[in-house]
């Protein structure tokens, strides 16, 4: 048997690129059914080429997976997934909860992990509790629901469970916030009013109205459980802990936008109550089942009604907190955060992790920053990329770096794009709809996985229907989601097989030195060989077919692929790399069938940003 190698080949180029690269609206997404009111953008998620985008106020009475559609009961709500193939866009599926009710609001919340789904509906009235109970018992109005939904290998969606909080209450908003990361899912019930604090208290004691609840679910199989009731430290009257929660492996954040303590930094003195509502963001830990709280996390500028901790978000060892209604007139990066003179303009707080220890990194404002903006509503993180939306910024700029001083377009809304370098951030990009309209509220919600950001703007007023139709004026509210593409990588093609298979090189990520790009070569067979090269020329020379980006040097360097034929090829550019420089990257595998016994896959050429 011949054995099976396969080699890479690189080339950075010292002459800066010509073509732009790097960030472009992708797709301008809209539900099937769009109508007046329906908010559709209030809540979106994205993971690899699949997003789901919720529609809060939708009122189609239809039950499950792609039910007939029709306007039967208000606000009952509705979630749409659409799938990715290369540029292309498709909608793949209409979910409604398997007990649609009227003002249920399901899909005020929603989070997706590859193949699962979770949606929130916090005003649904079920008295169950736990999971796959009775939902057709209404007497417990606004105690909520999450329902969760899978795709199975041959694309269909089905729902797997209807999941109630352990200790279901009136008006307890269960479902209100949602995530999720592989078999874990994390609910936040802001109305929940128990007095207990830390992991697993005593849940039956209602002497602290809407201080806030999370709870966190583990699935075996398809089964899920209960594994943890959680409540913050210093569990308050009015906190709403549960307002923001995020999970990345075995961390969780929860935020609670309404605490009250001046406390300021880490770990801080969470008993002093004396600037209402500035906001908290608790980080817990989980160690095999057993979760604790690992950081008591403030704002460096800790300030009454900021609502620090309205939405966060976690990626690795950093998380970012947004404060929508934080009132500096900073601009920029690690501006003066003393000056109050600029009404709810809004700031966003970077922190890291060095072991267990938690400390702030950066403090972000707009470019732009002006009262009302209300930067910081929306946060996304994602390696070294954070995404912040100001859905109350006022430009009437369109698309990418148009110009933002330009103050005629009320609210109609903008997303920020920071790239790391090393420990250093900085603005790399300033979005806008296109085109973009008042009172849309672009960037009230925002996501970000790799090298796609999602971005909803719930206030759109386009009666247009499905992916980049064309948009008009004429349905108040019906909302929109727009996938913007932010990658550096060019596919140049030129892959040339043989009967062992066609090996795909993908780049995603922008290039941005100091940080790690992505690489995935796929269709490799397990066990691979890698040989790595350097290559000593951009010009990319034809080869039966197809490429080559160049004639390169041998080595040998061994990578195991994964059983279904994948390797994960971690990208680090070197701090300092100026934006402009070229890229190249080839992988090949030894094949007896093919020309010269070598598949190759095809080219890629990246731009540093």
């Amino acid at each position: 048997m011949a054995r099976v190698a396969c080699a890479v080949l690189v080339l950075v180029s010292l002459a800066a690129s010509g073509a732009a690269q790097g960030i472009q609206q992708q797709a301008y997404l809209k539900a099937f059914n769009s109508d007046q009111s329906d908010r559709f953008g209030n809540a979106l998620a994205v993971s690899g080429d699949t997003v789901v985008v919720g529609a809060p106020r939708e009122a189609g009475s239809g039950t499950g997976v792609d039910p007939v559609e029709n306007n039967d009961a208000d606000f009952a709500g509705a979630a749409y997934v659409y799938v990715r193939n290369g540029a292309t866009w498709t909608l793949d599926a209409y979910l409604k909860a398997s007990n649609t009710d009227v003002f249920d609001l399901f899909s005020v919340s929603v989070a997706v992990d590859g193949d699962t789904i979770a949606v929130g509906a916090p005003f649904e009235a079920s008295n169950a509790t736990g999971v796959n109970g009775d939902a057709s018992d209404n007497s417990m109005a606004g105690s909520g629901a999450v329902y969760v939904f899978v795709r199975d290998g041959a694309g269909n969606w089905s729902q797997q469970a209807y999941v109630k909080a352990s200790n279901s209450g009136q008006s307890d908003q269960f479902g209100t916030t949602v995530a999720l990361s592989g078999d874990t899912l994390v609910v936040g019930s802001i109305g929940e009013d128990s007095v207990a604090t830390g992991v697993n208290g005593d849940q039956s004691s209602n002497g602290n109205t809407n201080s806030g609840a999370a709870y966190v679910f583990t699935r075996s199989g398809a089964t899920w459980t209960q594994e943890a009731y959680l409540k913050a430290s210093n569990t308050g009257f009015e906190d709403q802990f549960g307002s923001a929660v995020k999970i990345d492996g075995d961390t969780v954040l929860v935020g609670a936008l309404s605490e009250d303590s001046g406390a300021t930094g880490i770990d801080g003195d969470g008993s002093d109550n004396s600037q209402t509502d500035s906001g908290a963001v608790y980080v817990f830990t989980r160690s095999g089942t057993a979760w604790s709280q690992e950081a008591y996390v403030k704002a460096s500028n800790t300030d009454a009604e900021d609502s620090f901790g309205w939405r966060c978000d976690i990626s690795g060892d950093t998380l970012v907190a947004g404060a929508h209604l934080e009132d500096s007139a900073a601009t920029g990066i690690n501006g003066d955060q003393g000056d109050e003179s600029a009404t709810r303009s809004g700031a966003a707080y970077v922190f890291t992790r060095s072991g267990s220890i938690w400390s702030q990194q950066a403090y972000l404002k707009a470019s732009n920053a002006e009262e009302w903006d209300e930067f910081g509503f929306g946060v996304s993180i994602g390696e070294n990329t954070i995404v912040v939306g100001a859905p109350g910024e006022d430009s009437a700029a369109s698309g990418h770096g148009g110009d933002a001083s330009d103050n005629t377009l009320p609210t109609s809304g903008a997303a920020y794009v920071f790239t790391r370098n090393g420990t250093t951030w900085t603005q790399h990009a300033y979005l806008k709809a296109t085109p973009s309209s008042s009172f849309d509220d672009f960037g009230q919600r925002v996501d970000l996985d790799r090298d796609l950001a999602l971005i909803g703007a719930p206030g759109e007023d386009s009666d247009s229907n499905g992916v980049n139709s064309t948009p008009d004026e004429t349905a108040s509210g019906a909302g929109a989601a727009y996938a913007i593409e932010m990658s550096g990588w060019q596919d140049l093609g030129g892959a040339t097989a043989g009967a062992l298979g066609d090996p795909t090189l993908d780049g995603t990520g922008l290039l941005v030195g100091g940080t790690s790009g992505h690489l995935d070569l796929s269709n490799v067979p397990p066990g691979a060989f890698c040989a790595q090269f350097q290559a000593t020329s951009s010009t990319p020379v034809p080869f039966y077919g197809g490429i080559l980006v160049a004639f390169p040097f041998f080595t040998l360097v061994p990578l195991t692929s994964s059983p279904s034929g994948e390797i994960p090829l971690p990208f680090v550019f070197p701090t300092g790399v100026p934006a402009g420089i070229e890229i190249w990257v080839q992988y090949g595998v030894v094949d007896p069938t093919a020309p010269f016994g070598i598949s190759i896959s095809n080219a890629m050429k990246g731009v540093t940003q």
